[in-house]
């Protein structure tokens, strides 16, 4: 039986009510143990050097087929084993009830190849701390990048991204998008867009969050000084991506322009999914990837808004 090794960590509040600043991080696993997860490893690095902490807890969700084996010598950890692959969207679901229970104010979502930085935890302290007063603020995120590309945050304008300046810090006032991972979520927000939408199980669920989030009149705090690095499978087609991934993420991105953007902007993607097919052509990237968007390309020239939605929902299942 595997034990996580856990270093004790500072004193903390233990109650059922709100605690202001309070923390429940999740970390989701696939195909990977707790202790090849470099989040995780990060993760307690982090916690280790932060020199103040309020309430913090770590819920590492597993979506491994019959989970591991493991021992938790902590109560600042909780293990769960999910009966299926859920996707993200049902682990974060059920974070998110935990928090709710256990009287936490922010969820930090988390995937199992973040690599966090030293000073992440103290810094997200201090963030989480000063802004939770500010109930404008629905969610805090860091500067995201992979191998020097920042792959978030981006605010939005048509389906366009455009990156935000050098070092800001601040409220965005436009509708900004942010990986889920290293993104902190005011609990009562979440719930008040009805928790992670299931019909966006794995891919575009932080995009639908983000829209939700902008739509009910709250805002995404964004601290480019804390730079973070993330793997991003898409970015990695050859070694990240595999063939069903790149599916699901082009049947993601179609739904979610059917559902929530305009007919501007689903035209718009219609033309970037085309200049996509034709890199791909001229890169001579992986065959297999460029049949499927040629597949999403053709969807959007030849079926209908409703007809390409319903399909989306009838692949997804019940659940969405």
């Amino acid at each position: 039986m595997e034990n996580l090794e856990v270093e004790n960590t500072p004193e903390r509040r233990r109650d059922d009510t709100p605690a202001k600043g309070s923390i429940l991080a999740v970390v989701v696993l696939y195909g990977m143990s707790p202790r090849e997860s470099a989040t995780l490893r990060t993760l307690q690095k982090s916690i280790l050097l932060s020199q103040s902490m309020g309430k913090f807890k770590i819920l590492i969700y597993d979506n491994t087929p019959g989970g591991h084996s493991l021992e938790m010598n902590s109560n600042d950890y909780a293990y769960h084993v999910s009966n299926a692959n859920i996707g993200l969207a049902g682990a974060y679901n059920y974070a998110l009830q935990m928090a709710e229970e256990e009287g936490f104010e922010w969820l930090l979502t988390l995937d199992q190849d973040t690599e966090l930085t030293r000073e992440y935890v103290g810094r997200l302290f201090q963030l989480v701390q000063r802004l939770s007063p500010d109930n404008r603020v629905a969610a805090i995120v860091p500067c995201v990048v992979d191998q020097g590309m920042i792959i978030s945050p981006h605010a939005n304008f048509l389906g366009f991204a455009w990156e935000f300046p050098k070092r800001f810090e601040g409220l965005s006032e436009r509708e900004t998008a942010a990986i889920n991972s290293a993104t902190s979520w005011r609990v009562t927000t979440l719930r008040a867009i009805g928790g992670f939408n299931p019909l966006f199980w794995l891919d575009y669920l932080d995009y639908w969050v983000c829209h939700s989030i902008h739509h009910l009149g709250q805002r995404i705090y964004v601290d480019s000084n804390l730079v973070i690095d993330h793997q991003l499978s898409l970015l990695d087609k050859n070694n990240r991506m595999k063939k069903d991934r790149y599916a699901n993420f082009l049947g993601a991105e179609s739904a979610f322009y059917d559902l929530y953007k305009t007919r501007t902007e689903g035209f718009l993607l219609t033309l970037r999914i085309g200049c996509r097919m034709l890199k791909q052509i001229v890169r001579c990237e992986n065959a297999q990837f460029r049949s499927l968007t040629w597949d999403s390309l053709k969807r959007r020239l030849l079926m209908s808004r409703q007809a390409r939605t319903e399909d989306w929902r009838c692949k997804i299942g019940p659940s969405g």
